[in-house]
């Protein structure tokens, strides 16, 4: 910059050098400066493009740059050719002061095209870091505004399906409530029939005692007040209290009526001492009717167990498997098999009979085979195993090892009845209970047993067809 100052002062000298006449540098120096405050009062319009064109004729020596080195031998040769200051006219002072001017105008537009150049060269690298952070910054707002998006879209299936979980929610509850109605309901239709079928009972209660006295059986002064066990077995002697059951006959609707309403009466005396169901013979029944038996043994709080006598197959050898425990001498005999169904109809109805039947089989010995530790198909095979008929019959030291019962006595005691000798006075039947005989066209005796409600069938063993469902 300095050397660019000292170059336009050489020019200006050098354009002044003819009109000095041999004036010294201190009245030349001292004439510049009215020159350069006169030209600072000129305007920087007044130096047109036409006067710009003829400064280079006016100032031969500042046309080019690389020739500062001479200028300066300029001054030496000037004072022989330089006119006096009288000799200039006011037009060529005018003129002086214009190339003057014209000069500077040069040189400060050189400096400010310099400067510039410097500037942009200076500022290239934070124009091109400015170029890329607003492209970086372009690109996250794009990003941004793209996952925005995305999370309102997120948002807007979220609120969708908060919707419908709450609608179904309010649904399941809704339907949940309804449900608690019908229970509420349903438990208090349950209440009016229990009550019902209490008052029921407390009748059949009294006709029970009716027909015990008929059959001569009657309370002793010993057992007025028994002594209850609450474990019966003792020495291989098994004593039964007065809550007993008797169970005997077919398995009837009739009868399982009657065994529920007896366990239902035991334990409302007591929940404490066991109740005993006790079945001299029994070929089994009807299949819903034993189940019926089966679910009140379960759901009593006191204690039910089973005692056999003589013989109990099919449905009473199911309900003897699934007391909590049972009981029967070394000679009883049990026998397990899969059900039979005499069905009839068209093909259709016969495969409605047969769901029917397959579903009962499943329900019930899925249970026994899982009870006697095995699968129900290993429990069909080993049925066919001990008979080619699948009448599986094993007498009381088998059952035992095949836990079909828990027990086996070498003793029952019957703790609390005593029978009368009235003679030949006929034995009074058991509500419930089939006992009455007929004879077909052949003469060959029978017993008719009740139809069955839909849904129901036997599983009965009746080798002999004594028991037959109208004929």
């Amino acid at each position: 910059m300095k050397g660019l100052r000292f170059f336009a002062a050489m020019l200006a000298a050098a354009a002044l050098a003819p009109f000095m006449h041999g004036q010294d540098a201190a009245e030349t120096a001292s004439a510049a400066v009215p020159v350069e405050k006169a030209a600072a009062d000129v305007p920087a319009e007044s130096a047109a493009a036409p006067e710009a064109e003829k400064a280079p004729e006016a100032l031969p020596a500042a046309s080019d740059a690389s020739n500062a080195s001479v200028v300066p031998a300029a001054p030496a040769a000037a004072p022989a050719a330089m006119p006096s200051d009288g000799d200039l006219t006011e037009n060529q002072k005018k003129q002086l002061r214009i190339s003057v001017l014209k000069a500077r105008q040069a040189r400060v537009n050189a400096e400010i095209a310099l400067g510039k150049a410097r500037l942009a060269e200076k500022l290239a690298p934070q124009k091109e870091e400015r170029a890329r952070l607003e492209a970086e910054t372009s690109l996250r707002a794009a990003r941004t505004t793209a996952r925005l998006a995305e999370v309102e879209s997120a948002k807007k299936k979220l609120d969708a399906e908060l919707a419908r979980d709450k609608a179904r929610n309010d649904l399941e509850l809704f339907e949940k409530r309804s449900k608690v109605s019908e229970a509420e309901l349903d438990l208090k239709i349950s209440r009016l029939e229990q009550e019902m079928q209490l008052a029921r009972f407390s009748q059949g209660i009294e006709q029970v005692k009716a027909a015990e006295a008929l059959r001569g059986i009657v309370v002793s002064d010993a057992a007025a007040a028994p002594a209850y066990r609450k474990d019966p077995l003792e020495n291989g002697k098994l004593y039964i209290s007065d809550r007993r059951i008797e169970f005997n006959g077919p398995v009837t609707p009739e009868l399982a009526e009657h065994v529920v309403g007896r366990i239902y009466f035991y334990n409302n005396q007591s929940a404490e001492y066991p109740i005993f169901i006790v079945i001299d013979n029994s070929p089994g029944g009807s299949v819903a009717a034993g189940y019926q038996i089966m679910k009140a043994m379960e759901s009593s709080k006191a204690p039910v167990y089973v005692v056999v006598k003589s013989y109990a197959a099919s449905m009473a050898a199911m309900i003897t498997t699934f007391a909590e425990r049972s009981f029967c001498y070394g000679n009883t005999v049990l026998l397990q098999h899969q059900p039979s169904s005499g069905m009839k109809g068209n093909l259709t109805q016969m495969r409605e009979g047969l769901d029917s039947v397959t579903r009962w089989t499943r329900n019930i010995n899925d249970q026994l085979a899982k009870k006697m530790g095995m699968t129900y198909e290993e429990y069909v095979a080993e049925m066919y195993k001990h008979d080619s008929r699948g009448d599986w019959s094993e007498f009381g030291d088998g059952a035992q090892r095949w836990k079909w019962v828990t027990d086996v006595v070498d003793a029952m005691e019957e703790t609390s009845i005593v029978r009368k000798n009235d003679g030949d006075k006929p034995a009074a039947a058991v509500p419930g209970s089939v006992r009455e005989y007929k004879f077909d066209e052949r003469g060959k005796p029978y017993v008719e047993l009740p139809t069955l409600p839909a849904g129901d069938m036997w599983m009965i063993y009746d080798p002999a067809n004594l028991y037959r469902v109208g004929i």
